[in-house]
């Protein structure tokens, strides 16, 4: 689950995925995260951020909660670790879900943002994937 305030680059909450540390050392990290039962607001951002290796593919999915599958109408915006936009989504998921994938050309940190389309306000779950690429 989120972790609040996280609504900007300095609070996002880390997902763990792509760096994770072992007695204070870099280790791999995990390739997976789910997030579950979190909360847009009125005029809330989401923010997140994970670490991937050049050639990496990230994988962001948004789905409702509650007792309807699109309970709100989420959007993913994707920033690299010079807070540049990188990637939007806005329902390439099922329904109002959203669904981003992108390959990352540099190794770094890459923060995402999850807010509700034009101040949409509910639950949602996110799932966050990182597949290494194998051709290196």
């Amino acid at each position: 689950m989120e972790v609040e305030p996280n609504d900007g680059f300095g609070t996002a909450t880390f997902t763990g995925v792509g760096l994770g540390f072992v007695q204070g050392f870099p280790e791999p990290g995990f390739d997976f995260y789910a997030s579950y039962g979190n909360y847009i607001g009125s005029g809330d951002n989401d923010y997140h951020y994970l670490y991937a290796q050049r050639g990496n593919t990230i994988s962001i999915n948004t789905s409702g909660r509650g007792s309807y599958a699109d309970d709100v109408d989420t959007t993913i915006t994707l920033f690299n670790q010079y807070y540049t936009q990188v990637g939007f989504d806005n329902n390439s998921g099922s329904g109002l879900n959203s669904s981003l994938t992108y390959k990352a050309p540099l190794s770094g940190y890459y923060y995402f943002n999850v807010a509700g389309y034009l101040g949409d306000t509910g639950n949602y779950d996110i799932t966050v994937n990182l597949t290494p690429n194998l051709t290196t």
